[in-house]
């Protein structure tokens, strides 16, 4: 596997930006790709190629411990904590199949989470309800966060349409990505509505997991 001078660089970073924290999320890392990673390769050698497969997988891992390593520069050192195996290895498990820049993004601000402050916003519900995302569906729902409170049914319908045309996303494939966050409760819908005024509880946690602050 060859990494860019980038990938390379915040890789060697990760031990100095993060101390003992990210040296377990590492090392769970390692094992994940020694281990499981290997198995899910072994498994689906014959389809695509199980070389290939892994090769990816340890790409994608690699760009999430950089993108990780660049989320945690500059945060307080105290506020650094050895994730949970629990925790970091189910994580990675889901992480390494997905090399899509939007969902990778989430990903990695999961994992850093998981290494600030115990840990407490990362529930492992969110890595099931992140793996059957797709990119579309994540965007909707930042949107759905985002939107304005005032300005009532209207002002949330327009915001809506803005946004939809700025990222150039279609009424349907929206409407696809709400019954999704529908399913995985993410969002809640009432009878006769096709877009979510608010973020269910649920929403809620994943989207603040998901930011590092």
């Amino acid at each position: 596997m060859i990494l860019t001078d980038e990938e390379a660089k915040a890789t060697q970073e990760v031990a100095k930006a993060t101390g003992k924290a990210i040296d377990a999320a590492s090392g769970a890392g390692t094992m994940l790709v020694n281990g499981t990673v290997g198995r899910i390769a072994a498994a689906t050698l014959g389809l695509i190629g199980g070389d290939w497969v892994q090769e990816q997988q340890q790409r994608n891992l690699a760009r999430m411990q950089a993108k990780t390593a660049r989320l945690l520069d500059g945060i307080a050192s105290d506020r650094l904590s050895t994730p949970s195996p629990s925790v970091v290895k189910p994580l990675l498990e889901a992480a390494a199949d997905e090399g899509r820049e939007e969902l990778q993004d989430l990903w990695a601000a999961l994992l850093c989470n998981s290494m600030l402050d115990g840990g407490r916003k990362v529930r492992r519900d969110y890595f099931e309800a992140l793996r059957h995302m797709e990119p579309v569906d994540a965007l909707i729902l930042k949107l759905v966060h985002c939107q304005p409170e005032e300005g009532g049914l209207e002002g949330m319908m327009q915001f809506r349409n803005q946004e939809l045309l700025k990222f150039g996303v279609p009424q349907n494939d929206a409407l696809i990505a709400i019954t999704k966050l529908d399913k995985l409760g993410c969002v809640t819908l009432h009878p006769g509505q096709f877009w979510p005024r608010f973020l269910a509880p649920f929403g809620i946690g994943l989207i603040d997991a998901c930011t590092v602050a």
